[in-house]
């Protein structure tokens, strides 16, 4: 949106700059012209500051802006630090909140001191996310800018010798990544605190959720609220029956709060306590059952769960569920934050419903903040729209920490900090995040809300994630109230599985009981009451008189025998048919109801429970295998806005795609069961609606380096020239139909013989190759070994190939065909460079998996002979094409198809040049 002056360069939308190690002085400054953190209008950040790594940070040119200079932050922050780890994403987070308080606050004017208005600036140095590197690295940030004013990084560990620093050189300093309540004590100082926090003491967390699960437990008993629907408590009562255990997986509960203090206010709230578990990290699926298993004998009725495993949740709740061990209350502290379960519940995961953690910002709140002038909801939206997901109470505590700062320097109309210091001690003041307001220490004096994981319904869409939100349910907040005790497990299940699409339990014509079995009303029937009974006709009169004379003819019947076992086997293998189509059917359409009903088909026809299941599964199977994805839903403005949503670029390649969809956060469809292998996370494919997804009737032969443009041009251009229903093209696309969890993620090896036989299973299948290049001049198709692979073995099997091109690209071919032979050369030349031993893919052990297969069989000079000949053929059909059209001056479409026998043109003139499709 802003113009950025040349040589400057851009990061996160934000002018920014990469100081390196070099051989400048380290007691020199690199901003001279800052003065008490002040930098004047036109500070354009073209120095370095030596030997250190920093980033800073300004929104734009001030002086372009309008505004008098920037207040720049001194801060620290771990800018090594890698973000695909939970501290690596926390500490991107709370700096993604700066950059866009500093973009807001521009927009809303800049911030007003002494009559004029300033823009908002961090000059953040690398603290190497080591705590001995933190002091001096703000040290460092504090004298280039001379700011006395700092912003904290990440971390109570780290943000305990900032804090130290802070305090010896004079300096303030706001946090908001800090809970530990010995950051904050200011024994040494007289006046106000220096150190302000923004996350209130450790403590406060744990004890909202004990209280909270005690005080549920006091209501039931008292007669004052009810169980809900599918709990139960034991017979000494929810109170009497409360025992608590802690689960220590990869982490001691003590580092949340001393040992002793811990036991002291679990002791305090429950009374009895049951045995802990101590589980390692890296420890099985069976090792953790087994611990559970030792927590559950001991009849543990609350867990609380210690962890820093990135699955630590998951992984419990599936164990618990694999025990059939129903506890009345599962509590989590900031694992409900984590990606994977926050994705895994969002598109299914019910197994992690109704789990309770503390959170300091309710994210529910209509509180309007006095500075922001904004509400939680109107926070998330615009977080969201600048980075792609969804804010943390981290994020929100980075936003209200400087709008409060910003409140005080405008009040005060100072860059004083003792001055801001007693002006923010001072402060009541009410924002969308909490009331800030500070203890004694300067620690945000807040009671944290306990949130509830609310029960999840099938979320097909890959972007639910970021519309689905806990629930505040302590104190009572919105008319919502804890669900206490969590529901039993067969409870649970039936409420997930046995819904139809309203989210009704048993299809709205029955309940769920304890045990997971839906009790259906008279007149329905089935696992999920989707069944309405058919009446059985009473037997007539006339009925009962002809079998009475029927028995005479006894002896004529069992003549009849053989006859009639015919009849029925005819009739049965007619229903059998009827009942496998409908089941087909069902699992595209993805209908609960109809596969249900399906399988009672197959069961009447003699198929027992089980094997009417494993028949599904295995349809299930092969359907996830078989599946396309819809041409319509390629080329549509839905896929273009969701891509460039999610990598943020305006015309992303399918390699950009990768990362953003299975590799960056919230991964899409990595907590959904595969059909294929029943392991967690599946292809794309499936994760898609069912009218995006059928089974395939084109193979697409393409690359992931072409950029969205391409790949939706030249399919709309070859759908609408070739006549065809984009809604009825169904393509088998490498990056939609393969597992990318198991070929990105698990970086699981496929044999030679394995990886060739499955496909040209799916290519003889299809029966059909569409060809896409991206340009006729030196393609990047023909530089690929998977392309070169895929037309080789079309060539081999006599399958038809249709090439096609970008409309671009056609009318450029046009052009060269209409310049004479030269033309025409230059397309020979450019179309005939192959060398299939030089190919690459983008995997290295791709490349030599797939030279290995071709080696096989033939040679590489073989394999060039065979797709030069090819593509001469096709030049030599669309050169002959185009001259019958010159001669009979065609003005009309007529479709060809391209096969390796003969490839013909698909051709469309129109009055301002011709349109080729290949």
């Amino acid at each position: 949106r802003r113009t950025i002056e040349p040589g400057m360069n851009l990061l996160l939308g934000w002018s920014a700059l990469l100081c390196a190690t070099a051989a400048a002085s380290t007691n020199s400054s690199c901003m001279q012209s800052c003065t008490r953190g002040v930098c004047p209008a036109g500070t354009d950040g073209s120095i370095a500051l030596n030997p250190v790594t920093s980033q800073f940070y300004l929104t734009q040119d001030s002086k372009a802006e309008g505004f008098a200079g920037s207040i720049v932050l001194a801060g620290h922050s771990s800018l090594s630090l890698d973000v695909s780890t939970n501290a690596g994403r926390k500490t991107q987070e709370t700096r993604d909140a700066a950059i866009l308080f500093a973009e807001w606050l521009s927009e809303r004017g800049g911030l007003n001191l002494a009559g004029a208005s300033y823009s908002l600036g961090f000059l953040m140095v690398d603290d190497g996310n080591v705590e001995e590197q933190v002091g001096p690295a703000l040290e460092y940030a504090a004298r280039a800018v001379g700011s006395q004013i700092a912003l904290a990084g990440y971390s109570s560990r780290l943000t305990a010798p900032a804090a130290v620093a802070a305090k010896a050189h004079g300096m303030l300093m706001v946090s908001a990544g800090a809970s530990d309540t010995s950051v904050f004590h200011t024994d040494d100082l007289h006046g106000p605190p220096r150190v302000f926090g923004f996350l209130t003491h450790s403590e406060m967390y744990i004890e909202s959720l004990f209280q909270s699960v005690v005080e549920s437990a006091a209501r039931i008993d008292a007669g004052v609220a009810s169980l809900p629907t599918g709990s139960k408590c034991r017979d000494s009562g929810c109170v009497g029956s409360l025992r608590l255990s802690f689960v220590e997986y990869g982490r001691s509960c003590d580092d949340t709060l001393s040992a002793t203090r811990l036991t002291s206010l679990a002791a305090q709230k429950f009374g009895s306590l049951a045995r802990k578990e101590r589980i390692e990290p890296n420890a099985s699926k069976a090792e953790l059952t087994a611990a559970l298993q030792r927590i559950k004998d001991d009849k543990a009725t609350v867990l609380f769960v210690c962890s820093i495993v990135e699955d630590a949740l998951v992984n419990v709740t599936s164990a618990l569920y694999a025990l059939d061990y129903s506890v009345y209350a599962l509590l989590g502290r900031a694992l409900t934050a984590q990606g994977s379960f926050r994705s895994a519940v969002s598109r299914g995961f019910w197994q992690g419903s109704y789990v309770l953690d503390s959170d300091i910002w309710d994210k529910t709140s209509s509180r309007r903040g006095f500075f922001t002038k904004m509400t939680s909801t109107e926070f998330s939206e615009i977080f969201y729209r600048r980075w792609g997901y969804a804010p943390s109470y981290l994020a929100a505590a980075q936003f209200a920490a400087l709008s409060a700062l910003s409140s005080a320097i405008e009040d005060t109309d100072s860059l004083d900090v003792e001055v801001i210091a007693r002006k923010l001690f001072e402060m009541n003041m009410p924002e969308f995040y909490a009331h800030i307001n500070f203890s004694g220490s300067g620690q945000l004096n807040f009671l944290p809300h306990v949130i509830q994981v609310p029960l999840s319904y099938h979320r097909s869409d890959p972007r639910s994630l970021e519309y689905f939100h806990y629930q505040t349910v302590w104190p009572e907040n919105n008319g919502n109230s804890m669900v206490f005790p969590m529901p039993t497990w067969g409870f649970r299940r039936c409420s997930f599985e046995n819904v139809d699409e309203q989210g009704r339990q048993c299809y709205g014509h029955g309940k769920c009981d304890i045990e997971g079995t839906c009790l259906c009303e008279n007149g329905w029937e089935g696992n999920s009451c989707g069944i309405r009974v058919q009446e059985q006709s009473k037997m007539s009169i006339v009925t009962i008189v002809l079998l009475a004379c029927a028995a005479p003819l006894l002896a004529a019947v069992l003549g009849t025998t053989w006859l009639a076992w015919r009849f029925r086997r005819t009739r049965n293998l007619k229903l059998f048919k009827n009942a496998e189509a409908f089941l087909e059917k069902a699992l595209w359409d993805q209908d609960p109801g109809g596969i249900e009903e399906a399988a009672l088909k197959f069961q009447a026809l003699g198929y027992t429970s089980y094997q009417t299941s494993h028949d599904i599964s295995e349809r299930k199977k092969r359907q996830s295998e078989e599946a396309g994805v819809c041409a319509a839903y390629i080329i549509s403005d839905e896929f273009k806005d969701f891509a460039c949503d999610r990598t943020g670029m305006a015309d992303p390649t399918f390699y950009d795609m990768k990362d953003a969809f299975f590799l960056g956060k919230n991964p899409i469809g990595k907590d959904l069961v595969c059909p294929r292998d029943g392991e967690l996370g599946c292809a794309l494919v499936d994760t898609l609606k069912p009218r995006h997804r059928k089974r395939s009737n084109r193979f697409l032969s393409w690359t992931w380096g072409y950029n969205r443009s391409i790949v939706q041009d030249a399919l709309l251009s070859w759908t609408q020239t070739a006549g065809l229903d984009p809604e009825d093209i169904f393509l088998f696309m490498c990056f939609f139909v393969n597992n990318q969890y198991r070929i990105l993620v698990a970086d699981k090896v496929v044999e030679a013989e394995i990886l060739q036989k499955t496909f040209e299973a799916s290519l003889r299948r299809i029966g059909h190759v569409v060809a896409l290049l991206d340009t006729w001049d030196n393609p990047r198709y023909l530089t690929r070994i998977w392309t070169i692979f895929e037309q080789l073995t079309a060539i081999k099997a006599d399958i038809p190939v249709t090439m096609v091109l970008t409309s671009a690209a056609a009318s450029s071919l046009v052009s060269q065909v209409n310049s004479g032979q030269d033309g025409i050369r230059r397309v020979m030349a450019a179309l005939t460079k192959v060398r299939s031993q030089d190919a690459k893919a983008y995997m290295p052990a791709d490349e030599e998996t797939v030279k290995q297969l071709i080696l096989k069989s033939c040679s590489f000079e073989y394999v060039d002979d065979q797709i030069i000949n090819f593509m001469l053929a096709w030049i030599a059909d669309t050169f002959q094409s185009h001259l019958k059209q010159m001669v009979h001056q065609e003005c009309s479409l007529a479709v060809f198809q391209a096969t390796r026998r003969g490839t013909m043109l698909s051709m469309r003139e129109n009055p301002e040049g011709a349109a080729i499709l290949l």
